[in-house]
Order: structure tokens, then C-alpha cells, then sequence
């Protein structure tokens, strides 16, 4: 299961590396960006958001769920019931992301991440909170993304960090 599956192109990846016997399940709450990647043979698009999801009555081996720098949700009561859907030596694997010192984002959006982000140790401390056995490591991947992509990025309030910010501060920041 891909539990952020966006617009698929991490489950597409996974498909061209490793040979599964089943279709990754990509869970993803915008219909639009799931439609984006709903081409692939390999994975079985699912238009639900990370809560519904974690109440519908499913089972898994494996999963993956990429934690977004500014999610606000109560991590660990999502976390205990991804643990029941999970079958018994099941795994889930959580990436997190925060966004480097070069990307361009309003003080408000740069105030609010750094009181919402919960970094490795804070995801790890939600997990075994949750009851998950968990090893956690942090890796710093630098992806160079060109500037007119990232400011198309924040123009659009791509990331819930600047859902609220406004034009005026997006323009000052």
C-alpha cells in the first residue's frame, strides 16, 4: 500500500524495481492528482483520505507513507490504527520530508513548519506510541528542483503549510 501515493510516480518506481505478485494499493485524498497516475497497470487507485483509510476494514503486508513536512494530524492515533490493518510481521516504512533552506516560503509558512514538523525522532515517538517496534534513521537526500517548478509549487498553496497563507504574503515572502 501506498498511503500518500500522489500521483503514483513513488508506486511506479517500486513496480520497476521490485516484481510483485499483487497491485500496489495507492491511497491518495485528491480524485484529480490520483487520476494523474491512474494509467499504471500496477496499482490499484484508491480516492480516500490517510483517516478513512486507516477505519476501512483492510489487510496488509506492507506499507509506505510519506509523512509531509506540515502534517497536523494526531500521528499517533492515525499510526495505531495502520497498525491493526497491518498483518502480523507486516511493515511500515515512513519517509518524511521538509522542504531545504533554499525553498522560497513566507515567514507564516516557515513559522507554522517549524511548530508542526515532527521530525524523525518525533515520527519514531508516534509510532512506538502506537505500538509499532520501530528503527528510525535519518538520511538527507538534496533534490535540486528547478526555481520556476518550486515557485509554481508555492504559487499554487501546493503544500497544507501555505493553504491559508495569502496572496500579499505569498508576493512578500
Amino acid at each position: 500500500v501506498d498511503l500518500s501515493c500522489g500521483d503514483g510516480r513513488f508506486a511506479e518506481a517500486i513496480l520497476e524495481e521490485v516484481s510483485l505478485r499483487w497491485q500496489i494499493i495507492g491511497v491518495q485524498a485528491s480524485p484529480e492528482m490520483l487520476l494523474e497516475g491512474a494509467g499504471h497497470v500496477g496499482i490499484r487507485p484508491v480516492p480516500m483520505d490517510l483517516e478513512a483509510f486507516a477505519r476501512f476494514p483492510v489487510r496488509y503486508h506492507k506499507a509506505v507513507l510519506h509523512w509531509r513536512f506540515s502534517d497536523a494530524r494526531p500521528a499517533q492515533a492515525i499510526f495505531a490504527r495502520l497498525l491493526h490493518q497491518l498483518i502480523p510481521g507486516g511493515r511500515l516504512v515512513v519517509v518524511g520530508s521538509t522542504p531545504g533552506d533554499d525553498v522560497p516560503l513566507p515567514a507564516t509558512a516557515l513559522r507554522r513548519l517549524s511548530e508542526q514538523h515532527l521530525g524523525c525522532e518525533g515520527i519514531a515517538d508516534a509510532l512506538t506510541g502506537a505500538g509499532f517496534s520501530t528503527q528510525a534513521r535519518e538520511v538527507a537526500v538534496t533534490c535540486h528542483t528547478p526555481v520556476s517548478e518550486c515557485l509554481e509549487w508555492v504559487a499554487a498553496r501546493a503544500w497544507p503549510v501555505l493553504e491559508d497563507v495569502t496572496d500579499a504574503e505569498l508576493e512578500a515572502g
